[in-house]
């Protein structure tokens, strides 16, 4: 090993720690800087959370047929978590 590598470099849990708002920068932001892989692997990354918030708001909906709020209001949170990060996802794959 040179003295310009760092050992952390072959540790997952640190590079997980210091890529992870690289990331999320690259998931919700500048879509115009993505490569086709980045944006292939993004949307189906997006994909997946806004099917997680449809299948939430599909049980939320039931839930206020039935006439049950707090049912209704319980599923409403991870519908919100789900969706809203899967939709800005989606918004910023599909920048060009």
């Amino acid at each position: 090993m040179s003295g310009m590598e760092e050992p952390h470099d072959y540790d997952p849990i640190a590079r997980s720690r210091r890529e992870a708002p690289t990331f999320n920068y690259s998931w919700l932001k500048h879509g115009e800087t993505m490569t086709l892989a980045q944006r292939i692997g993004f949307a189906i990354f997006s994909l997946v959370f806004v099917a997680g918030g449809l299948t939430f708001l599909s049980l939320a909906l039931l839930d206020i047929k039935n006439a049950e709020l707090v049912g209704a209001l319980a599923w409403s949170l991870p519908t919100l978590f789900f969706l809203v990060p899967g939709i800005l996802g989606l918004r910023n794959v599909l920048r060009f």
